[in-house]
C-alpha cells in the first residue's frame, strides 16, 4: 500500500535467500493510497524449513523488507519436464531415453503410454525399485517416425507420497521422409526345372517322347523364358546326381537340344522305381549345397517333373506319401507356391495305348495335387502340350520384386501405373513376392521406406 501523498514509481520486488521462492512482478507505479496484492509461491528444493527475504523498493522511498518462510517435503522422484526424440526422416526409427532419478529409495510401480500413438513404444516397467542416488533409464522409440510432429504423454506411477503420478510429454519431430517411390517391371520370366526320369529297361520309348517335347517346349514354345534344367533318375543308386552335362542354362548354345538329349538316360537303371526319392536325393544334402546348388536360383520358381510307368516305391522320407515329399520340396523356397510338382505317369488308374502302357502312379499324382501341378499321361505319344501346361502352371508362382536390400519389410505398396488400387504380395524372409496376375509387361509403381535414408538409431 502507498501510504504517502505522491505516486510511488519504479516499484520492484527482490528475493534473496534460499531458492524455491517466487513472486509475481508489481505494477510500475502506485497512486497515493492505492494497494496491490502480489502472489508468491514456494516450490521446495530441499526437505525442511527454509526462508528468504522479500525487499520492496520505490523511487524516493525507503525499502521495505520482510521474511517469507516455507517448509518442504521433497519428492523422492526427479523426472524431466519433457522428452524430445531426435529428428529423423519420416518412416525411420527415433530412439530417446526418459531418465528418472531417485533422491531417496522409492519404487516406480508402472510406466504407461496415455496417448493413442501406435508408432510410439516405451520400455515396460513394473514395480522397479530405485535406490537413493540411482537412475532408471526408460527407452522411448518412435517407429516409424511420423512426418507431422506429435506430442504424447507417458505416465509414471510411483510409491512417492508427494508425486504418486508424474505425466511427462514426449515430443517427436521429423527431418524429411524415408518413403521412396520407384517404377519398374517384373523381372523376366524364369524357371528352374528338375526332371526325374524312369531309367528302367522298359522306359526308352517314353524317354524319346519326352525328349522331343522338351526340345519343342523349351526351344520353340517359350522363347523368352529364362530357364535352367537338370536331369536325374528314379534309380536311387544314382544318388540323385545330375546326368551330364549337369545344369543346363537357356543362354548356353543349343540349350534346348542339350536338355532334350539329357532326358535320354537309357534303360540300365534299377527296376524298382523311386522317383520321389530320386528327387529327394537331388534336393537334399550333400547334393543341395554341392552339384544341385546352381540349379536353384534364390527367387526363381522350381518345377519338378516326374516321369515313370510304374508305381513309386519311395520310402526315404518319414510318412512316405506324395504329400509328405511335396511339403519337403516346397520348404526349399521362401514361398511354398514357388515349388510345383508335375507327373507324367499312369495316373490313378494306369493307362495303355499304341505308345505303351503303364501301371498307376498314385503317389506321384498325390505330390502333383499337393502343389497344384499338372498330371500328364506317360502313354501319350505327344507330350508337347502336357509339358507346356506344366511350365505355364509353374510360372504362376509369385515372383520377387527388384527392391534394394535396404527396403523396410512390411512398408511396400504396389500398384500398376495408371491403375487404382494396390496389388497383393507376400512378405517372406527373402523379400516380397508379387502375384503375377498384374502381367509381366505391366509397369509397376512401388512405394516403400528405404532404410538407407535413415540414420542408425
Amino acid at each position: 500500500t502507498n501510504l504517502g501523498q505522491d505516486t510511488a514509481g519504479d516499484l520492484s520486488v527482490e528475493l534473496s535467500g534460499e531458492p524455491g521462492f517466487s513472486i509475481e512482478e508489481p505494477p510500475a507505479a502506485l497512486l497515493a493510497g492505492e494497494s496491490v496484492e502480489l502472489t508468491w509461491s514456494f516450490s521446495p528444493t530441499v526437505d525442511g524449513f527454509v526462508d528468504t527475504e522479500l525487499t520492496a523498493r520505490a523511487r524516493d522511498a525507503e525499502p521495505v523488507t520482510l521474511v517469507l518462510s516455507g517448509s518442504g517435503v521433497m519428492s523422492s522422484v526427479v523426472a524431466p519436464e519433457s522428452v524430445v526424440l531426435p529428428a529423423v526422416p519420416e518412416g525411420c526409427t527415433a530412439v530417446g531415453s526418459l531418465v528418472v532419478r531417485a533422491t531417496a529409495s522409492t519404487t516406480i510401480e508402472r510406466v504407461e503410454l496415455l496417448s493413442e500413438a501406435p508408432f510410439l513404444q516405451i520400455e515396460e516397467v513394473t514395480s522397479e525399485s530405485i535406490g537413493e542416488g540411482e537412475e532408471l533409464t526408460i527407452e522411448v522409440v518412435a517407429s516409424p517416425n511420423p512426418l507431422v510432429p506429435t506430442t504424447s504423454t507417458v505416465r509414471l506411477t510411483t510409491l512417492d507420497p508427494v508425486q504418486p503420478v508424474i505425466d511427462i510429454p514426449i515430443h517427436t519431430q521429423s527431418d524429411g521422409s524415408a518413403w521412396t517411390t520407384v517404377q519398374d517391371t517384373l523381372p523376366p520370366e524364369s524357371l528352374d526345372i528338375l526332371f526325374v526320369i524312369d531309367s528302367s529297361s522298359c522306359s526308352n520309348t517314353e524317354q524319346q517322347v519326352l525328349s522331343l517335347a522338351t526340345y519343342e517346349a523349351l526351344g520353340q514354345d517359350f522363347p523368352d523364358l529364362s530357364w535352367q534344367a537338370a536331369v536325374t533318375t528314379a534309380d536311387t543308386n544314382d544318388g540323385g546326381l545330375f546326368v551330364e552335362p549337369g545344369v543346363i542354362d537357356s543362354d548356353s548354345p543349343d540349350a534346348a537340344a542339350t536338355a532334350s538329349t539329357a532326358i535320354l538316360v537309357g534303360g540300365d537303371g534299377a527296376g524298382v522305381e523311386r522317383g520321389l526319392d530320386g528327387a529327394l536325393l537331388a534336393l537334399s544334402e550333400p547334393n543341395l549345397s554341392g552339384p544341385t546348388a546352381p540349379l536353384l536360383r534364390k527367387q526363381t520358381p522350381l518345377a519338378i517333373i516326374l516321369m515313370s510307368d510304374e508305381p513309386d516305391q519311395s520310402g526315404m522320407l518319414a510318412g512316405g506319401d506324395g504329400a509328405s515329399y511335396a511339403a519337403y520340396f516346397q520348404s526349399l523356397k521362401p514361398d511354398p507356391q514357388q515349388v510345383v510338382i508335375h507327373d507324367i505317369t499312369g495316373g490313378l488308374t494306369g493307362c495303355s495305348s499304341m505308345a505303351g502302357s503303364a501301371m498307376t502312379g498314385v503317389d506321384y499324382v498325390a505330390a502333383t495335387d499337393a502343389t497344384g501341378g499338372v498330371s500328364g499321361s506317360v502313354c501319350s505319344s505327344d507330350l508337347r502340350t502336357t509339358l507346356g501346361a506344366q511350365i505355364t502352371e509353374s510360372l504362376r508362382a509369385p515372383r520377387s520384386l527388384a527392391l534394394p536390400e535396404s527396403y523396410m519389410p512390411g512398408t511396400l505398396q504396389v500398384q500398376v501405373v495408371g491403375t487404382p488400387g494396390s496389388l497383393p504380395y507376400t512378405e517372406t524372409d527373402s523379400g516380397p513376392l508379387l502375384d503375377t496376375s498384374a502381367g509381366w509387361d505391366a509397369l509397376l509403381e512401388m512405394t516403400f521406406i528405404d532404410q538407407a535414408l535413415c540414420p542408425t538409431p
